[in-house]
């Protein structure tokens, strides 16, 4: 069977995220595929991500993360500081939009 990332090399294990098949230039030796790699989360580095910050634009899975509104989120670590860092107050007075009850002042 041949890799499905670069279809030119023969594969020798699959994904244990996505269960992909691939050649040893594309799995590491996690079993991550370089695909899925790519796209895991930038706090945790081992689930896949499902959005982005909007504040620092990592990429974050929904475990690492905040919603604020389906669809905008946090990472974890913004929505500490926004609640706890004064210089954070202008994302505080961006963010109102979003937050009913969440943020306050």
């Amino acid at each position: 069977m041949l890799c499905e990332v670069c279809e030119a090399e023969e594969a020798v294990g699959r994904c244990k995220l996505c269960g992909r098949y691939a050649c040893s230039k594309h799995l590491d030796l996690d079993g991550v595929c370089s695909i899925c790699k790519e796209t895991l989360c930038r706090i945790c580095n081992q689930r896949l991500s499902i959005g982005m910050c909007l504040i620092c634009a990592r990429i974050i899975c929904r475990e690492c993360s905040v919603e604020l509104q389906p669809g905008i989120r946090l990472c974890s670590e913004c929505y500490g500081r926004l609640l706890n860092d004064p210089s954070y107050a202008k994302y505080r007075d961006y963010l109102k939009r979003f937050l009913k009850s969440r943020i306050e002042k």
